[in-house]
């Protein structure tokens, strides 16, 4: 994803699903930076000892540890405190003040001592709540809005995680790739064909997702097809989605044994067939696949 711009020096901004101390590593070896905060995957990362370590001073204190390599600083791993306490690791910025956040927040006030008793709480009010930040953080949440929208347009658009559920690792992770791809042209699409007198483009993003998927199912590495896509009236397409129905209609599930086969914790192809599971016709773990 992030290969064209190797040996750029730019920075990678990256949520919890790629963040981790061997993706900062992974990205210095390419020459870019990396900053992200750190939930599931704590390997080489010193969560014990930034979970134990105190922060008595409330929201905006942060406490972080540095990896040296020849007396040189490589690696930044902090953690930082809001509401709760959450973990980054970083090779750009540093824990430098930066530009402190504001979020307007509902308050509870608070009585005199001498009213105590006497009279009930007051209403909440909304005030402005302002915590420090390191210039690290500021650097990452100034992009966490796009990787919100990235996310929201993969996971509610697109939903392929949805439609192909699979509970093998390496399939996951190939099909949230193959997701990021789609919204990532889906987006390239948006802003070619967008401006201030066209602020929408011709087609809407599920129509994107059609069209891009007939585009894709003839093309290989050698060659490049293309199908002419004649502009249907609204019967056209009434009648084909019935034809499509009907055809689903009349075919019967079965269930198919699997050729895929388990592997072992060493990566190693056992004679064992793989388990899956199907959320219409089957409940439990079959060695077996349902056609519809």
């Amino acid at each position: 994803l992030v290969l064209p711009w190797a040996n750029s020096q730019r920075g990678v901004c990256a949520d919890s699903y790629f963040a981790s101390v061997t993706s900062a590593e992974e990205m210095m070896q390419i020459g870019l930076r990396f900053i992200g905060v750190v939930k599931t995957a704590t390997k080489k990362y010193p969560m014990g000892y930034l979970t134990r370590v105190e922060l008595n001073e409330g929201r905006g204190q942060r406490v972080g540890v540095v990896l040296k390599n020849r007396n040189r600083s490589t690696m930044l791993a902090y953690v930082w405190m809001d509401r709760d306490r959450r973990y980054f690791i970083s090779t750009a910025e540093s824990l430098a003040e930066g530009k402190p956040y504001s979020r307007i927040r509902w308050r509870q006030q608070e009585l005199p001592e001498q009213l105590f008793g006497e009279e009930d709480n007051e209403d909440p009010v909304r005030q402005e709540l302002t915590v420090s930040q390191p210039k690290c953080l500021e650097t990452y949440y100034d992009t966490c809005a796009a990787i919100d929208q990235h996310n929201r347009h993969r996971q509610d658009n697109l939903r392929i995680e949805r439609k192909l559920e699979t509970r093998n690792w390496d399939k996951r992770v190939a099909t949230s790739t193959f997701g990021m791809y789609c919204v990532d042209t889906w987006l390239m699409y948006r802003g070619c064909t967008t401006d201030s007198l066209h602020p929408t483009p011709k087609l809407n993003q599920q129509e994107f997702y059609s069209t891009l998927a007939e585009e894709l199912i003839d093309n290989n590495l050698q060659q490049v097809r293309t199908r002419k896509r004649a502009q249907r009236n609204n019967e056209e397409r009434v009648i084909a989605s019935a034809l499509i129905v009907t055809d689903f209609i009349n075919l019967a599930p079965q269930l198919r044994a699997t050729s895929q086969k388990k592997k072992n914790s060493a990566g190693k192809i056992t004679k064992h067939c793989s388990q899956g599971r199907c959320k219409v016709c089957y409940k439990g773990r079959p060695t077996t696949i349902c056609s519809a």
